[in-house]
């Protein structure tokens, strides 16, 4: 996603999900959608999140999460 031109800013494996920061959530969905699409992703999950703090709302950010089993790490136990 990052080399497509989505902000991607954390991601976890056990969890099968990556969080990307956006400016443009409608845009940016529409991107991710194409990128998991062609990569033959078509079961998947994304929330945005608008979030705000201070009496003024001086603090905000919106994030984008995408989530699909896909994105689950195969985890094997050792020995």
């Amino acid at each position: 996603m990052r080399a497509a031109g989505v902000n991607t800013e954390a991601s976890c494996g056990h969890e099968g999900y990556i969080q990307c920061q956006s400016l443009d959530p409608a845009q940016d969905v529409e991107k991710i959608k194409r990128i998991l699409h062609k990569h033959g992703l078509w079961r998947y999950s994304i929330t945005w999140t608008y979030e705000s703090w201070g009496e003024d709302y001086s603090g905000w950010r919106q994030s984008l999460d995408v989530r699909s089993l896909a994105f689950r790490a195969e985890l094997r136990e050792t020995p």
